[in-house]
Protein backbone atom coordinates (compact mmCIF):
# COMPACT_ATOMS: atom_id res chain seq x y z
CA UNK A 1 0.00 0.00 0.00
CA UNK A 2 1.61 3.32 -0.60
CA UNK A 3 1.14 5.94 2.25
CA UNK A 4 1.96 8.97 3.25
CA UNK A 5 4.23 9.33 6.47
CA UNK A 6 3.98 12.91 8.66
CA UNK A 7 5.70 13.57 11.87
CA UNK A 8 4.65 14.72 15.18
CA UNK A 9 4.75 18.18 16.20
CA UNK A 10 7.90 19.80 16.81
CA UNK A 11 8.12 19.41 20.49
CA UNK A 12 7.89 15.79 20.03
CA UNK A 13 9.30 14.75 17.02
CA UNK A 14 13.09 14.03 18.47
CA UNK A 15 11.27 11.39 20.84
CA UNK A 16 11.75 7.20 19.56
CA UNK A 17 9.00 5.55 18.30
CA UNK A 18 8.24 4.07 21.77
CA UNK A 19 7.23 7.43 23.23
CA UNK A 20 4.91 8.71 20.45
CA UNK A 21 1.75 6.92 19.01
CA UNK A 22 1.14 6.57 15.59
CA UNK A 23 -2.39 7.34 13.75
CA UNK A 24 -3.14 5.54 10.67
CA UNK A 25 -5.98 7.25 8.67
CA UNK A 26 -7.93 5.55 5.98
CA UNK A 27 -9.58 7.65 3.34
CA UNK A 28 -13.05 7.04 2.13
CA UNK A 29 -14.16 6.16 -1.62
CA UNK A 30 -12.41 8.20 -4.15
CA UNK A 31 -10.41 9.98 -1.95
CA UNK A 32 -6.74 9.77 -1.63
CA UNK A 33 -4.00 10.20 0.97
CA UNK A 34 -3.34 13.82 -0.25
CA UNK A 35 -6.94 14.57 -0.32
CA UNK A 36 -7.26 13.86 3.94
CA UNK A 37 -3.78 16.31 4.33
CA UNK A 38 -5.45 19.13 1.90
CA UNK A 39 -8.46 18.69 4.22
CA UNK A 40 -6.59 19.35 7.45
CA UNK A 41 -6.70 15.83 9.08
CA UNK A 42 -2.95 16.06 9.80
CA UNK A 43 -2.86 19.75 11.07
CA UNK A 44 -6.07 19.47 13.18
CA UNK A 45 -3.17 16.75 14.86
CA UNK A 46 -0.85 18.45 14.69
CA UNK A 47 -1.86 21.92 16.63
CA UNK A 48 -3.06 20.06 19.01
CA UNK A 49 0.05 18.89 19.94
CA UNK A 50 -0.61 15.11 19.86
CA UNK A 51 2.47 13.59 20.45
CA UNK A 52 1.58 10.69 17.25
CA UNK A 53 3.22 10.36 13.70
CA UNK A 54 0.66 10.12 10.85
CA UNK A 55 -0.03 7.47 8.07
CA UNK A 56 -1.98 8.32 5.42
CA UNK A 57 -2.87 5.34 4.24
CA UNK A 58 -3.82 4.61 -0.06
CA UNK A 59 -6.44 1.83 0.97
CA UNK A 60 -8.62 2.68 -2.17
CA UNK A 61 -10.92 0.70 -2.86
CA UNK A 62 -9.76 -1.63 -5.25
CA UNK A 63 -8.35 -3.39 -2.17
CA UNK A 64 -11.98 -4.01 -0.72
CA UNK A 65 -12.99 -5.12 -3.63
CA UNK A 66 -10.43 -8.10 -3.65
CA UNK A 67 -10.47 -8.44 0.00
CA UNK A 68 -7.23 -7.72 0.51
CA UNK A 69 -7.39 -4.20 2.24
CA UNK A 70 -6.95 -5.04 6.15
CA UNK A 71 -4.74 -8.10 5.11
CA UNK A 72 -2.48 -5.43 2.97
CA UNK A 73 -2.83 -2.70 6.37
CA UNK A 74 -1.15 -5.40 8.46
CA UNK A 75 1.77 -6.67 6.24
CA UNK A 76 2.53 -3.34 4.82
CA UNK A 77 1.61 -0.53 7.84
CA UNK A 78 0.71 -1.74 11.01
CA UNK A 79 3.49 -4.92 11.18
CA UNK A 80 6.41 -2.37 9.71
CA UNK A 81 5.06 0.30 12.57
CA UNK A 82 5.28 -2.46 15.38
CA UNK A 83 8.80 -3.34 14.23
CA UNK A 84 10.45 0.39 14.07
CA UNK A 85 9.32 0.06 18.12
CA UNK A 86 5.61 1.91 18.04
CA UNK A 87 3.63 0.39 20.75
CA UNK A 88 0.76 2.77 20.90
CA UNK A 89 -1.66 2.59 17.37
CA UNK A 90 -4.82 3.85 16.58
CA UNK A 91 -6.98 3.56 13.51
CA UNK A 92 -8.86 6.18 12.35
CA UNK A 93 -11.00 6.63 9.02
CA UNK A 94 -13.75 8.14 7.31
CA UNK A 95 -16.58 6.32 5.15
CA UNK A 96 -15.33 3.27 3.29
CA UNK A 97 -12.37 3.74 5.19
CA UNK A 98 -14.33 3.38 8.71
CA UNK A 99 -15.24 0.10 7.54
CA UNK A 100 -11.72 -0.55 7.19
CA UNK A 101 -10.70 0.08 10.36
CA UNK A 102 -13.58 -1.66 11.91
CA UNK A 103 -12.98 -4.53 9.93
CA UNK A 104 -9.12 -4.71 11.27
CA UNK A 105 -10.19 -4.82 14.47
CA UNK A 106 -12.70 -7.98 13.59
CA UNK A 107 -10.15 -9.54 11.67
CA UNK A 108 -6.94 -8.72 13.71
CA UNK A 109 -7.63 -7.26 17.26
CA UNK A 110 -7.82 -10.54 19.36
CA UNK A 111 -3.68 -11.28 17.61
CA UNK A 112 -2.84 -7.55 16.75
CA UNK A 113 -4.58 -5.63 19.34
CA UNK A 114 -4.35 -1.55 18.50
CA UNK A 115 -5.05 0.88 21.05
CA UNK A 116 -8.27 2.99 20.14
CA UNK A 117 -10.21 3.37 16.53
CA UNK A 118 -12.15 6.67 15.39
CA UNK A 119 -15.13 5.81 12.89
CA UNK A 120 -15.96 8.74 11.39
CA UNK A 121 -19.67 7.78 9.19
CA UNK A 122 -18.44 4.30 8.45
CA UNK A 123 -19.90 2.26 6.15
CA UNK A 124 -21.55 -0.94 7.25
CA UNK A 125 -22.75 -3.13 4.78
CA UNK A 126 -25.66 -2.34 2.10
CA UNK A 127 -28.79 -3.82 1.95
CA UNK A 128 -32.18 -3.47 4.86
CA UNK A 129 -31.37 -7.46 5.92
CA UNK A 130 -28.93 -6.85 8.29
CA UNK A 131 -30.21 -4.32 10.23
CA UNK A 132 -33.66 -5.26 10.59
CA UNK A 133 -32.61 -8.48 12.26
CA UNK A 134 -30.67 -5.95 14.59
CA UNK A 135 -33.71 -4.54 15.45
CA UNK A 136 -36.07 -7.24 15.87
CA UNK A 137 -33.45 -9.08 18.17
CA UNK A 138 -33.66 -5.79 20.43
CA UNK A 139 -30.67 -4.20 19.81
CA UNK A 140 -27.34 -4.99 19.05
CA UNK A 141 -26.53 -5.98 22.72
CA UNK A 142 -29.25 -8.46 22.43
CA UNK A 143 -28.62 -9.87 19.08
CA UNK A 144 -27.36 -13.44 18.51
CA UNK A 145 -25.74 -13.32 15.44
CA UNK A 146 -22.44 -13.92 13.99
CA UNK A 147 -20.28 -14.09 11.33
CA UNK A 148 -21.66 -16.81 9.22
CA UNK A 149 -19.03 -16.89 6.41
CA UNK A 150 -15.27 -15.24 6.50
CA UNK A 151 -16.66 -13.12 3.85
CA UNK A 152 -19.73 -12.06 5.45
CA UNK A 153 -18.07 -8.62 6.12
CA UNK A 154 -20.87 -6.80 7.71
CA UNK A 155 -21.77 -8.81 9.78
CA UNK A 156 -18.20 -9.73 11.49
CA UNK A 157 -17.91 -6.26 11.92
CA UNK A 158 -21.52 -6.22 13.67
CA UNK A 159 -20.82 -9.16 15.57
CA UNK A 160 -17.46 -7.42 17.10
CA UNK A 161 -19.00 -4.34 17.48
CA UNK A 162 -21.35 -6.38 19.47
CA UNK A 163 -18.69 -7.28 21.79
CA UNK A 164 -17.69 -3.57 22.84
CA UNK A 165 -20.99 -4.20 25.50
CA UNK A 166 -19.18 -6.87 27.23
CA UNK A 167 -16.75 -5.84 29.82
CA UNK A 168 -14.90 -8.97 30.01
CA UNK A 169 -13.96 -9.10 25.98
CA UNK A 170 -10.97 -6.69 25.43
CA UNK A 171 -11.62 -4.42 22.73
CA UNK A 172 -9.68 -1.22 21.99
CA UNK A 173 -11.21 1.83 22.73
CA UNK A 174 -13.59 3.28 19.91
CA UNK A 175 -15.14 6.11 18.97
CA UNK A 176 -18.47 6.32 16.24
CA UNK A 177 -18.84 9.83 14.82
CA UNK A 178 -21.50 10.29 12.23
CA UNK A 179 -23.97 13.56 10.66
CA UNK A 180 -27.68 13.34 11.43
CA UNK A 181 -28.64 13.56 8.58
CA UNK A 182 -25.96 10.80 7.29
CA UNK A 183 -27.31 8.06 4.99
CA UNK A 184 -25.51 5.66 7.01
CA UNK A 185 -27.02 7.02 10.47
CA UNK A 186 -29.29 4.84 10.99
CA UNK A 187 -27.21 1.55 11.14
CA UNK A 188 -24.60 3.80 12.47
CA UNK A 189 -26.95 4.41 15.44
CA UNK A 190 -26.97 0.61 16.47
CA UNK A 191 -23.60 0.79 18.23
CA UNK A 192 -24.27 3.80 20.75
CA UNK A 193 -25.91 1.85 23.09
CA UNK A 194 -22.59 -0.26 23.65
CA UNK A 195 -20.37 3.17 24.25
CA UNK A 196 -19.84 5.67 26.49
CA UNK A 197 -21.95 8.58 25.78
CA UNK A 198 -19.13 10.70 25.12
CA UNK A 199 -17.75 8.25 22.46
CA UNK A 200 -20.32 8.87 20.36
CA UNK A 201 -20.36 11.87 18.36
CA UNK A 202 -23.36 13.12 16.43
CA UNK A 203 -23.35 16.30 14.44
CA UNK A 204 -25.58 18.55 12.58
CA UNK A 205 -25.21 16.97 8.25
CA UNK A 206 -24.99 14.91 6.13
CA UNK A 207 -22.33 12.35 4.27
CA UNK A 208 -19.81 15.28 3.48
CA UNK A 209 -16.78 16.70 4.99
CA UNK A 210 -17.94 19.86 6.91
CA UNK A 211 -19.66 16.87 10.00
CA UNK A 212 -16.24 14.77 9.30
CA UNK A 213 -13.74 17.28 10.31
CA UNK A 214 -16.00 18.48 13.27
CA UNK A 215 -16.28 14.64 14.37
CA UNK A 216 -12.43 14.44 13.80
CA UNK A 217 -12.00 17.52 15.99
CA UNK A 218 -14.13 16.10 18.78
CA UNK A 219 -12.30 12.60 18.76
CA UNK A 220 -9.14 14.07 18.99
CA UNK A 221 -9.95 16.63 22.04
CA UNK A 222 -11.19 13.83 24.18
CA UNK A 223 -8.96 10.77 22.83
CA UNK A 224 -6.19 10.01 25.65
CA UNK A 225 -3.08 10.43 23.07
CA UNK A 226 0.13 11.76 24.60
CA UNK A 227 0.67 15.69 24.09
CA UNK A 228 2.98 18.34 24.18
CA UNK A 229 2.75 21.72 24.47
CA UNK A 230 1.07 23.89 22.17
CA UNK A 231 -0.09 27.82 21.55
CA UNK A 232 -4.08 28.28 22.14
CA UNK A 233 -3.87 30.02 19.02
CA UNK A 234 -2.53 26.82 17.16
CA UNK A 235 -5.78 25.02 18.18
CA UNK A 236 -8.02 27.63 17.43
CA UNK A 237 -6.68 27.93 13.70
CA UNK A 238 -7.13 23.87 12.93
CA UNK A 239 -10.98 23.77 13.92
Amino acid sequence: MRTLALTAPSAAADAAPGDRALIVLLPGRGDAPEDLVARGMVDMVRARGIAADVVVVDAHVGYYRSRQAVERLLADVIAPARARGYRSIWLAGISLGGFGALLYGARYGATDPIDGVFAIAPYLGRGDDLPAEIRAAGGLPAWDGAASADDDYARLVFAWLRGFGDPGEPRPQLWLGVGADDRFAERIRLVAPLLPADHFIEVPGGHTWQPWLRIWGTMLDQAPLPRVAVTATAVSAAR
